[in-house]
């Protein structure tokens, strides 16, 4: 073996084995799907919108960021700005209950929302 490259290996082996997944920079919640779900599981479970449809089907529900804009909600899905209709509130969580906003949906079909504020 060429000694150049047995010096490369042996110096190059042990960064290549770090786990460098811990280094994303953490920001705020873009909804993507399942990502936080575990944490507020229990809450989700037991909550339904203003037409009386269920919230959680697994890992739908997760924390995301919102805004209040054009006399409507808007929720990041996936990392998109998505617009809330009304009847997908939450009635017994008119806002959050940690300030931040969560979001419950199966592709783009949000079933579930819910402010962080009162978008003021």
């Amino acid at each position: 073996m060429d000694f150049r490259l047995l010096v490369f290996l042996l110096v190059a082996s042990p960064a290549l084995a770090q786990d460098h997944t811990s280094h994303v920079p953490a920001g705020p919640p873009e909804g993507n799907y399942g990502q936080g779900h575990e944490k507020w599981h229990d809450i989700y479970m037991g909550m339904r919108n203003t037409l009386g449809g269920s919230c959680c089907h697994g890992g739908d529900c997760r924390p995301t960021v919102a805004k209040f804009e054009g006399g409507k909600w808007w929720g990041k899905l996936n990392g998109v700005w998505t617009p809330i209709e009304p009847s997908r509130r939450v009635p017994e969580h008119p806002y959050s209950w940690n300030e931040t906003a969560h979001i419950c949906a199966a592709g783009k079909n949000v079933y579930c929302f819910i402010p962080s504020d009162n978008g003021t």
